[in-house]
């Protein structure tokens, strides 16, 4: 199985480099044309099944992907880590969230492992009750981290924010059943 993960189109949050957290925050004109250029990258790619963050940005970006006309299944456990009273405020002063074995919950924060927890979950579901051959995962920045060390654990002991990838950039794994 191969498990194509994306992260959404910029949005003007973004920019501004503001914490978004499970605010619903649209695309922004640049995210559009993100989503589409991604879209040439992968035109080659027929998926089997579009997994989604029900976020708009992420709903957004995964209309422009979805060439084929699947269906777009949303989960819930796809949404961004809640950044409680944080969402809104600059994203560079979070370190203290980022480190998986503190576990914050200051501020209402979501904590890290009960987030990479509810990630990790969806994983093995998917996984394991799919023989799909080509799955598209559209979601978020911390979502794609949490994927990331899901098929790489020993990546939860470093700077999380070194995984991070840019707007409409996408990772391939590859996996099978009891991996």
């Amino acid at each position: 199985m191969e498990i194509y993960v994306v992260r959404h189109g910029q949005t003007d949050w973004n920019i501004d480099d503001k914490l978004q957290g499970c605010t619903d925050v649209p695309l922004n004109d640049t995210g559009i044309k993100q989503a589409n250029i991604t879209k040439e990258k992968l035109i080659n790619i027929h998926f089997s099944k579009i997994y989604c963050s029900p976020l708009n940005r992420c709903l957004e970006t995964a209309k422009i992907l979805n060439k084929d006309n699947l269906q777009i299944i949303t989960d819930d456990r796809l949404l961004e880590r809640n950044f409680g009273d944080l969402e809104g405020t600059q994203g560079n002063n979070i370190e203290d969230f980022l480190i998986y074995n503190k576990n914050s919950d200051f501020f209402n924060v979501e904590p890290i492992q009960t987030f990479f927890s509810r990630v990790h979950n969806f994983l093995k579901e998917i996984i394991n009750k799919s023989n799909d051959d080509k799955i598209l995962i559209v979601t978020h920045n911390g979502v794609n981290t949490a994927i990331n060390c899901f098929f790489n654990p020993k990546l939860t002991n470093t700077n999380l924010r070194l995984l991070n990838i840019k707007n409409c950039d996408y990772k391939k794994y590859v996996t099978n059943k009891g991996d």
